[in-house]
Order: structure tokens, then sequence, then C-alpha cells
């Protein structure tokens, strides 16, 4: 049985589950204070997304609130979130794209913002808390803030665990976030933020997967079909 606590556009997706090109636009999700594992796309994620896309807003959610997903434990791959997410006091492990990461992501960003409350803990531009797996070619822009009282923040990862799970070739943006902090990742300014140069030198692909209005934007997902004109 699926707990009545999981809230998404899908409260689980299982196993065997995959999402793929779906977008969910200006997506509003307001939740009661004892609410965990929330997210616009979903609630958890065991399977796999793929090439989507989540706008809107998630508030008052307590723990594993993510802009896409809140607790993801399967593959998420190609996607964005720009998403507004908010937390209530004590609330922990908020993220642009996810809240709670114990498998892999690729090749995704999160724009928007996220806002912890009061005493809240693990607050991060992509992801809220690494536990396990790896975050590959990633990058955020979110800006990011809390309340007094509150724990480890970060542009990119509000917090890691101890192991030392793989972040490669990830990067935040140290402006729009307010933050040159991150556990794991690198802050760069605006300016090599939306250069293709930083990224094809960190190994990106920029034939298939990524493409970039130089000077003008940040990297976008090709299947976004972007015109820079």
């Amino acid at each position: 049985m699926i707990p009545a606590s999981y809230f998404g556009f899908f409260g689980y997706i299982g196993p065997g589950g995959c999402v793929r090109r779906l977008t969910v636009k200006s997506a509003t999700i307001k939740c009661g204070l004892g609410s965990e594992k929330v997210g616009i796309l979903a609630g958890v994620n065991e399977g796999t997304i793929t090439d989507c896309c989540v706008t809107g807003s998630v508030s008052i959610g307590y723990y594993w609130i993510g802009g896409l997903a809140g607790e993801n434990q399967g593959r998420i791959a190609n996607c964005y979130s720009e998403a507004s997410v908010s937390g209530g006091n004590y609330s922990h492990y908020l993220g642009g794209l996810v809240g709670w990461n114990y498998s892999q992501i690729s090749n995704c960003y999160a724009k928007g913002s996220v806002i912890g409350g009061d005493n809240s803990n693990s607050i991060g531009g992509l992801i809220g808390q690494q536990m396990s797996g790896s975050i590959i070619n990633c990058y955020a822009t979110t800006s990011v803030s809390s309340g007094d009282r509150s724990l480890n923040l970060g542009g990119l990862v509000g917090h890691r665990a101890g192991f030392s799970p793989d972040i490669v070739n990830c990067f935040w943006d140290i402006q729009t976030s307010g933050l040159s902090r991150s556990f794991g990742g690198t802050g760069l300014s605006t300016v090599q933020m939306q250069s293709a140069a930083t990224f094809i030198n960190a190994g990106w692909d920029f034939v298939n997967t990524w493409m970039i209005c130089e000077g003008k934007d940040y990297p976008r997902l090709r299947w976004e079909n972007v015109q820079c004109e």
C-alpha cells in the first residue's frame, strides 16, 4: 500500500514504472505541516523519469520536498524543474529538483527558488540531501534561503552523506543562489554559467543532449527546442 503522505502528479512511481516526455505546468501543491515526500511530478520515484519538466510551486511541506520529486530511488535523466519550493518551520530535505536522492540523476537542472523555515535543515538548489548514488552533468540557478537557526544550505546540494556519493561535473550559480557553498559541485558566476566552454570543458554533450544561447541563457536540454534568435 502506498502511504497517504506521498504527494505529486504521481504519488508513487514503482521500480518498473517509466514516465517520459511529460510536462506539468503551473502546478500548485499546498500541503499540511506534517506532509512528507512531495514533488510536482512524483512524491517518490523508484522507476525512471526522462525528458520531463515541471513548473509551479510546492509549499508548506515538512520532509523530503522537491520541485520534480520528493524522493528519488530510481533514475532521473534529461529533466528540469522551474518551481518554487518552500517548507514550514523545522522542514528538512528541500531541493529545487529532488528533496532526497538515493540513486542516479543526470543531465538535469533546476531554476526557481527553495525556501526553508526557521530551524530547517538540508536545503539545496538542486538536491536537499544526497544519500547515495550519483549526480552527473547537472546544474542549479535556484535562489536558496531559509529562516533562523537553519543548517546545511547549498547552492547545488544542501547536505551529503559521509560516504561521499559521486557528484560529477555539476555546477551552481553563486550569484542567483546567493550562496558560495555546497556539499559538492562547483560554484560559478552567471557569466561563466552562460558560457558553453564551461560545460564543454567538463565533458558535457552539446551535440545530442545540451544546447546554449551563448552569453544570454544557461544550458538547455535539446528536447526543449529553444530558439536563440
